[in-house]
């Protein structure tokens, strides 16, 4: 029995797999992105959580000197007392009453409030260095960078040098936001199925025409077309093992504007390269300035968007459209980030069916446990629009994963993918209307120390079993990668 290759066929429809591998991978290197911007919050939370000494108290009264210290100890009932008593003398200081009442606000975790009270306060004394102290500090806390560094700057307090330490550690880490980050690692590994094949075979019924040795057609006795049925094995090709070589970056920056305004820049960019398979090779780059806004609790971006891909050394495909995202921080511990693109694909070559929009919508949800474990997870939806409808799709998933840092130095995260795509009309050459379920496992550990000026090797498995109504597309695939990773 003869056999058909169908390559022709299996490399027409592994674009679509190739870019939602491609969407994960940018996706994970901005969870890490996030999931490090996390870890550097509670570090900020833990290193800032200072409060500054009563500075001066110059009237000397025992009462005044008494609220002053009810404030410092975060006594709200005490503080109530006093500044309920103190209110009512003749010679209570504007400026006092108004500092206890900033500080009340405080206590209740009215932040909008204790601005409007310092902000009232500076505007009236700006010499009372405790209450300018205070309202950077605040202006710290709800993330107007700007106005928090320009307080800060030029205080200096040589007779009392604790304070000034205190403001240098707000200072650094202003900087510290403001500053770029990334991270850059490079590696090598193995890929046990880099074309995503199946290596299936089936019975096939083909239609096949003679033709004369000069190309013409032959015909039967009737004056038709001679031809004949057969049956053909067709069958895919074999998964292709290699090993290969990986990179991956990331890059960011936000510029603090006035208020809770700013400037985001972003990149994005990773690869692979096989030894003896430069077809399937690849580089992808994402591009992605933003307006930001950032405040204690929420964070919201917007900005344009660009991608693209290289395939065998060719310039596959790009993209460009629109990013926007919002996240929401519940507490110290519990944050919630959603994330909504629409962009248009363009594809050279024999690819260009597969033009069209794109949304995608990704949800994650980040949980800190005690003892430095974080829990994570998230919906994605992503719906592509090609020129016929058997080439569009829909796809729904689901995120779960673990982060753990351990005492050691160890970083260790595993996450779990469950995603179905149901494609939009029936696939005439694979006779399905293609359904397929992915499951995707991965695990990462890190060793933070020892390390050599910043370099830590990073070990990963990543595991993809791919089912799917078309024997075209089942798919199982390993991957092993070992990297060395600089942050910073």
């Amino acid at each position: 029995m003869k056999r058909l290759l169908i390559l022709p066929v299996f490399l027409s429809l592994l674009p679509h797999a190739f870019a939602d591998d491609r969407e994960d991978r940018f996706m994970q290197l901005k969870q890490g992105t996030e999931l490090r911007r996390a870890q550097q919050e509670r570090n900020e939370a833990d290193n800032t959580a200072i409060e500054f000494g009563a500075g001066e108290v110059q009237d000397g009264e025992d009462l005044a000197l008494s609220l002053m210290k009810a404030v410092n100890a975060q006594n709200e009932e005490e503080t109530a007392r006093l500044l309920d008593i103190y209110r009512r003398q003749d010679d209570s200081d504007p400026d006092i009453v108004l500092f206890a009442e900033a500080n009340q606000a405080v206590f209740r975790d009215d932040l909008k409030a204790a601005l409007a009270k310092y902000r009232e306060l500076y505007r009236k004394n700006p010499e009372f260095l405790r209450g300018r102290l205070d309202l950077a500090r605040l202006l710290f806390i709800d993330k107007q960078n700007k106005e928090s560094a320009a307080l800060f700057d030029g205080i200096d307090i040589p007779e009392v040098p604790a304070v000034n330490e205190k403001i240098k550690v707000f200072a650094d880490a202003l900087k510290k936001r403001d500053a770029w980050s990334g991270s850059v690692s490079f590696g090598a590994g193995y890929d046990t199925n880099l074309n995503q094949s199946s290596g299936a075979t089936v019975v096939r019924n083909q239609t096949s025409c003679g033709f004369d040795s000069n190309g013409q057609p032959i015909l039967d006795g009737d004056g038709m077309l001679s031809c004949r049925n057969e049956r053909l094995d067709a069958y895919a090709p074999d998964a292709l093992k290699n090993r290969m070589w990986v990179y991956e970056a990331n890059l960011s920056r936000r510029i603090s504007l006035n208020g809770h305004h700013g400037l985001q820049l972003g990149g994005y960019a990773w690869g692979r390269l096989y030894p003896g398979n430069k077809e399937y090779g690849e580089h992808n780059i994402n591009v992605s300035p933003a307006y930001s806004f950032q405040s204690k609790d929420h964070s919201f971006s917007i900005g344009p968007q660009v991608q693209y891909e290289w395939s065998g050394g060719k310039l596959r495909d790009s993209s460009a459209g629109i990013s926007t995202a919002y996240s929401r921080t519940f507490s110290d511990q519990a944050s919630l980030g959603v994330q909504l693109d629409h962009k248009y694909d363009r594809y050279r070559g024999e690819l260009k069916h597969f033009n069209g929009p794109q949304t995608l919508l990704f949800t994650t949800a980040i949980y800190a446990l005690p003892k430095d474990w974080l829990v994570f997870g998230g919906y994605d939806y992503l719906r592509k629009n090609s020129r016929e409808k058997v080439d569009s799709y829909r796809r729904h998933g689901l995120r779960a994963g673990v982060n753990k840092r351990f005492e050691s130095g160890i970083d260790a995260t595993f996450q779990a993918i469950w995603r179905k795509t149901a494609y939009q009309d029936y696939h005439a050459w694979l006779e399905t209307r293609r359904h397929d379920s992915e499951r995707t496992y991965q695990l990462d550990i890190k060793f933070d120390r020892p390390s050599f000026r910043g370099i830590t090797p990073v070990f990963s498995i990543k595991h993809t079993d791919n089912k799917s109504s078309s024997w075209l597309n089942r798919y199982k695939r390993n991957e092993f990668t070992v990297k060395a990773e600089y942050k910073f």
